[in-house]
């Protein structure tokens, strides 16, 4: 499938268009592949490449590789958007890391990125598969600070990380 996509011009477009496509899909291994193959090709990535290429490995339970490209992001002349920390904090919700979830979250802050209801949904829903309601209770009041609406499904991942303690 990676030769039809070579010699796609310097755009990337015919990349771009597979990644997101692998991005709807569990197939992380083809969008490893063609996230190489564009470097390969000097195909400078997009912010929509990125986030196709995160979710994938986020719906493969490859949140190692999630993180992987994130910190290439963070090398690369690409602009980190609350887009692409969220698909990376889906990955680690995903891959029951915690931790990292609140790694991210941070980061975002430090870069002066507003994290948004998504954001802190992920990040809530991991502390609670992580056993961590602690977190999970002050991140939600976290929220009401920034002023930021909790809706039903971060009070029920809350909720269900203080039952996880029970």
């Amino acid at each position: 499938m990676l030769a039809a996509w070579r010699g796609s011009g310097p755009d990337g477009s015919h990349f771009e268009a597979a990644a997101k496509k692998s991005g709807r899909t569990e197939h992380w291994r083809e969008a490893l592949h063609l996230f190489w193959e564009a470097s390969n090709e000097r195909v400078k990535h997009s912010q929509s490449f990125y986030v196709s290429t995160i979710s994938a490995f986020r719906k493969g339970q490859q949140w190692q590789w999630a993180l992987s490209l994130l910190s290439e992001l963070v090398a690369s002349t690409v602009e980190a958007s609350v887009m692409i920390y969220n698909a990376g904090i889906s990955a680690c919700d995903r891959g029951r890391q915690w931790k990292r979830a609140l790694s991210l979250l941070s980061q975002m802050v430090e870069t002066k990125l507003e994290p948004t209801v998504i954001s802190y949904s992920a990040v809530i829903s991991a502390c609670g598969k992580g056993r961590q309601w602690q977190w999970a209770l002050s991140l939600l009041s976290q929220m009401v600070e920034t002023k930021l609406e909790p809706d039903t499904i971060i009070y029920n991942a809350a909720i269900s990380a203080c039952e996880k303690v029970l």
